[in-house]
């Protein structure tokens, strides 16, 4: 995951990505990828990852493709942070990923397709 962050932060940097903006995308893309390599892959190391960087008129996408389980429906779309009212002890330790991918870009799309995932994560700045 460093090298992945690393060559995502020199990317967003070659882009023009402000760093708070670059920041935040790094962290969906950390989270979108462990969850690919826990969840869709089981923990398996023989699983392929493919992730893509562009910039689009003034946005940064990244692309994300796998052949690993897929995000069960309506789980990313219905994903929400829970508000603990200051209460740290009673954040849960796991279960925020997709949450946090979510309140970390400004846009994204989920197509799997043919035993193909695809997540797109957008982020202006």
């Amino acid at each position: 995951m460093t090298e992945l962050a690393a060559k995502l932060r020199a990317a967003c940097a070659d882009f023009g990505l402000d760093e708070v903006a670059a920041g935040d995308l790094e962290l969906a893309v950390v989270e979108a990828a462990t969850n690919v390599i826990v969840h869709g892959y089981g923990g398996a190391d023989d699983g392929i990852l493919k992730v893509g960087v562009r910039r689009d008129d003034g946005e940064v996408h990244v692309e994300l493709t796998d052949a690993g389980a897929p995000i069960p429906p309506g789980a990313l779309e219905n994903a929400e942070l829970p508000d603990f009212d200051d209460d740290v002890s009673a954040i849960p330790t796991s279960g925020r990923g997709l949450a946090l991918i979510k309140a970390s870009v400004d846009a994204w799309r989920y197509l799997p397709s043919a035993g193909r995932n695809r997540l797109i994560l957008i982020k202006r700045g």
